[in-house]
Formats: structure tokens, C-alpha cells, sequence
């Protein structure tokens, strides 16, 4: 388990090597920017990475789950792109936020 800031965890990613992370992080933390800028007052933001080897390819699976002052909410995604499959489930994560 990661922390970032306090209040959002990154879960599953201690195995992806340090260029990728570098990435992850820097994309959850644009998504929880924009969030705080638009008045969303963000509890936490738990992001979680399953992968799933398949041979030479990989599958990614990433649950993203956010509490707000409204309430909870929950986005999935799954690509062969690590990077493609998070920006899929944190952008369906915040279309679903008032």
C-alpha cells in the first residue's frame, strides 16, 4: 500500500517498477487536483491494481473508489495499458461525481 498526501491509497502497484509509478502517481494526483479545484472536498480516493499474466501480454484491472462530501463512489476499468485502463476508471469516477 501507497499514501499519497494522507488521504488517497494506492493499492497492488509495490510490484510496478519505478518509472511507472512515477506516472501512477502523477496521474491520481492530476485527477485529485482537479477535484479540489472544482470545490470537491475529497475523504479519500483508493485506487487498486490487479494484473492478470497471460503469457507475454498483461491484463490490468483497476478499482478506484472515492468518498466526498456528497457520498461514496465506485469506477472500474480493465486495458492491456496500465496507463489507458487508470485514466479510463478515475475518468468514470469523476463523470459519476455531482
Amino acid at each position: 500500500m501507497i499514501e499519497l498526501g494522507g488521504n488517497i491509497v494506492l493499492k497492488g502497484f509495490k510490484e510496478r517498477d519505478y518509472a511507472e509509478l512515477i506516472v501512477v502517481k502523477k496521474l491520481v494526483g492530476r485527477y485529485a487536483r482537479q477535484l479540489t479545484d472544482h470545490g470537491k472536498e475529497i475523504k479519500t480516493l483508493e485506487v487498486s491494481l490487479r494484473s492478470h499474466e497471460k503469457g507475454a501480454s498483461s491484463l490490468f484491472e483497476i478499482d478506484a473508489h472515492i468518498s466526498v462530501g456528497e457520498g461514496s463512489f465506485a469506477a472500474s476499468a480493465t486495458d492491456r495499458n496500465l496507463f489507458v485502463c487508470l485514466d479510463s476508471a478515475l475518468k468514470k469516477l469523476t463523470a459519476q461525481l455531482p
